[in-house]
């Protein structure tokens, strides 16, 4: 129940920030209530100094939260290092880091 109950709030908070626009940067905050409790979402992303990064998450009514966060940075090279981490309700996590090469 407490799955289903977070995937609909998930649902609902990420139809709340298409509804609101893409911003170049800032950030948004959400509440949604449900039969399963409240749910607080978050999400922000900004760009500076050739970097630009994004982040979300969402917190249930039992205080265990869920996000994912993702960045990548200008090298100045030709080259972006890109990175990329999901963290999850059960304590689980994960992280992806990269490099990207120009064809210039």
């Amino acid at each position: 129940m407490k799955t289903i109950s977070l995937a609909i709030g998930l649902a609902v908070l990420s139809a709340t920030a298409l509804v609101a626009g893409n911003a170049a940067a800032g950030g948004r905050e959400a509440t949604v209530t449900t039969e399963g409790g409240t749910y607080t979402g978050s999400a922000s992303r900004s760009c500076g100094g050739g970097t630009c990064s994004r982040q979300r998450s969402v917190t249930g009514p039992d205080g265990n939260s869920a996000g994912r966060s993702a960045s990548i940075t200008d090298n100045g090279d030709g080259t972006y290092s890109t990175s990329r981490s999901v963290n999850r309700l059960n304590g689980n996590s994960r992280s992806r880091s990269g490099t990207i090469t120009t064809g210039d």
